[in-house]
């Protein structure tokens, strides 16, 4: 019977502590929340000491010091058999293997030969040169004007091997997603006058990472947007290489679906009450029900009226915070104003538990003080990550998936309790961002990645402009034709925090997996990734991240079954 691989992640604790008193981050952290969102089965390795082949077939190598002590240990481990994954490190093994170290690469492009991952941004990468060309490299690292290096190589170390990533792929996808440095400034504009994000507001698009001319495509109206996922094909990669590694070695390494059974993909409408004017909240109110979703209302003060939150409440709707601190408004970026604000919108609401919090605007600065703030209030979920400019809208922070961010250094990289979910545009066919031709590829992006189309609507533009009610019924028809689902960030919310309680623990000898986790009423999936011998022997495998896989459903009643609560 195949056997779960057992996964061990080194993120060296002693030396993280030398980096953050010199105020240096630690992003390999983020190789923890990555492999959680996947529920990849994993155990921490906290020194080079606790590495040893007996206990762990694959080693990912997160921070690793580079004394002749650790890399001895990490080669010893490779020796006798097993398997490393290094990710820009490991520069203390490059003579050894008869490469050269190279320079810091900060901005390029990774490239594979499958069509999904033919273009992903890198922010981060120590590539390794020989003079001997490496026959066993795997994508291409493009950078400056005409170096080349692979993503991927692959090296025999006595009875195991080292597989090193020039792409420090967790580091990668942190500054992709949260931007490089704490935000004071305004970010740079595009040349083309579709971003002027320097307009003296500070906000989340100012921390923008993407490239104004090589990272945007255009939709058939020639609107503009950011169109690749990058964050989350990254972690896809990852993934995708940990389980070939495995397969190679004729085990497996399970992984949960994003979704429960029966849904592949997630749409989520959310509203920010801006103007709080009743007549704009019926209107929005009347959509929804002849669209027949739910959706999430981010509401300013001083709200609406309480004739009308019983409305929504009784629709099925969310009701969740809209933060003000632009100046402009009369709010202001302060703590005591975030918990005076949210405190006061309870006292209105308090039948209500109030999970979700946009920013209006999406004013941002700093680094992880509104995650604090969501923190310290309660707040489990924030929608605040998303573009305010025509041109950058889509994926401009990455990622359609709901993940925690991580702290800066100056908080030991700790990782926030609260779930992320950015936004891919505010109101179509107004004039001042997109127009509705930017649905349909944004929609086909999402669903190839699983993840959650999140479109704004404010109500007041619903209430007024009949081309924003148009791209409204546009964006539910198409959605629903792609068979997404309409979910609130509060059901998002609560779904990922749920599936974040399942362990994987083994295969049983009748096939079926031990896990241990929390109550739901959903059922859920584990894909199973196939060797060749057993692809063969399987009917109804599905293909994930290019991984032929066995699909298993486990309901409420299957768990009780296994003895299991969930």
């Amino acid at each position: 019977m195949t056997k779960i691989a057992r996964v061990g992640v080194y993120v060296d604790r002693s030396y993280a502590r030398q980096e953050w008193a010199y105020g240096l981050n630690v992003f390999s952290y983020y190789i923890y929340e990555i492999l959680d969102h996947f529920r990849i089965p994993y155990k921490k390795i906290n020194s080079y000491e606790e590495i040893d082949e007996s206990a762990f077939d694959l080693v990912l190598a997160g921070l690793v010091p580079e004394t002749r002590e650790a890399m001895d240990h990490v080669w010893k481990y490779a020796e006798n058999g097993g398997t490393v994954l290094a990710f820009s490190n490991l520069n203390g093994l490059s003579k050894r293997l008869g490469h050269q170290r190279g320079e810091k690469v900060l901005d390029g492009y990774g490239s594979f030969s499958e069509d999904k991952y033919r273009k992903l941004r890198v922010l981060k990468a120590i590539p390794w040169y020989s003079p001997e060309p490496n026959t066993h490299g795997e994508g291409i690292l493009s950078y400056g004007f005409s170096d080349v290096s692979p993503v991927f190589q692959s090296f025999q170390i006595g009875e195991g091997k080292l597989i090193r990533c020039s792409v420090d792929i967790a580091e990668t996808i942190v500054k992709l997603q949260q931007g490089v440095e704490p935000l004071f400034e305004d970010g740079f504009p595009a040349r083309d006058g579709t971003g002027a994000v320097d307009d003296g507001v500070l906000k989340v698009d100012d921390q923008l990472v993407l490239d104004w001319d090589k990272d945007r495509d255009r939709t058939s109206t020639g609107q503009p947007y950011f169109a690749i996922p990058y964050a989350d094909l990254w972690r896809e990669v990852l993934i995708k290489k940990m389980v070939e590694i495995c397969i190679a070695d004729g085990q497996t390494l399970p992984f949960l679906g994003f979704w429960p059974a029966g849904i592949d993909c997630v749409a989520l409408m959310s509203h920010d009450s801006d103007y709080n004017q009743d007549e704009h909240a019926l209107t929005t109110l009347e959509l929804l029900d002849e669209a027949e979703i739910h959706s999430t209302w981010c509401m300013i003060l001083p709200g609406y009226s309480k004739e009308v939150y019983e409305k929504v409440i009784a629709g099925g709707h969310e009701l969740a915070f809209h933060y003000n601190a632009v100046e402009a408004d009369d709010g202001h970026w302060d703590r005591h104003e975030f918990k005076r604000q949210f405190e006061t919108l309870k006292k209105n609401l308090p039948m209500v538990d109030i999970q979700s919090n946009k920013n209006h605007l999406t004013r941002f600065e700093g680094w992880g003080e509104l995650f604090e703030w969501c923190e310290e209030n309660g707040i489990q979920s924030d929608q605040t990550r998303g573009a305010s400019k025509k041109g950058n809208l889509g994926f401009c922070c990455g990622s359609c998936h709901p993940y925690f961010p991580i702290a800066w250094s100056n908080d030991n990289n700790r990782i926030y309790d609260v779930l992320q979910l950015g936004f891919l545009t505010p109101d179509m066919n107004t004039g001042k961002w997109s127009d509705d031709s930017i649905i349909e590829p944004l929609l086909d992006q999402v669903k190839a990645v699983n993840g959650v189309a999140h479109f704004l609507f404010h109500q007041i533009h619903l209430h007024r402009n009949e081309n924003v009610r148009s791209a409204f019924k546009k964006f539910v028809k198409e959605a629903k034709k792609r068979n997404f689902v309409f979910w609130t960030g509060k059901q998002i919310n609560e779904w990922e925090r749920f599936r974040r309680t399942i362990h994987i623990d083994q295969l049983q000898s009748d096939g079926e997996f031990e896990f241990e986790g929390s109550t739901s009423n959903q059922a859920f999936v584990i894909y199973q990734p196939l060797t060749p011998k057993e692809e063969v022997q399987v009917t109804g495998k599905v293909v994930m991240f290019g991984i032929p896989c066995k699909r298993k459903i486990y309901k409420p009643k299957d768990v009780t079954q296994l003895g299991v609560n969930i």
